[in-house]
């Protein structure tokens, strides 16, 4: 794991986003377990900023599989300025 990554020192709650980050990567150890996972790239956010990580050889997959990561980011972030200017409104 990244060093930049922290553990919840002073476990405070969770919040709704933090859960459904836990419960994402609870899924995805479960299914590695199981062999159904054989590479994965993962971009985690922080307050102090990013941090990435790769483990595989199927780099094809990966880099279409950001592609699609990339699409989604950019479908969330445009509906929310979307929704920011309507609001404004």
């Amino acid at each position: 794991m990244n060093k930049i990554i922290q553990p919840n020192n002073f476990k405070r709650p969770l919040t709704e986003d933090q859960i459904a980050v836990v419960d994402v990567l609870k899924e995805a150890l479960a299914q590695a377990l199981e062999g159904n996972i054989t590479s994965v790239g993962i971009v985690v956010c922080m307050k102090t900023g990013y941090a990435t990580e790769v483990a595989g050889r199927q780099a094809a997959d990966l880099n279409l599989g950001c592609d699609s990561l990339k699409r989604r980011i950019l479908d969330a972030t445009e509906f929310a300025g979307a929704q920011t200017q309507r609001d404004a409104s």
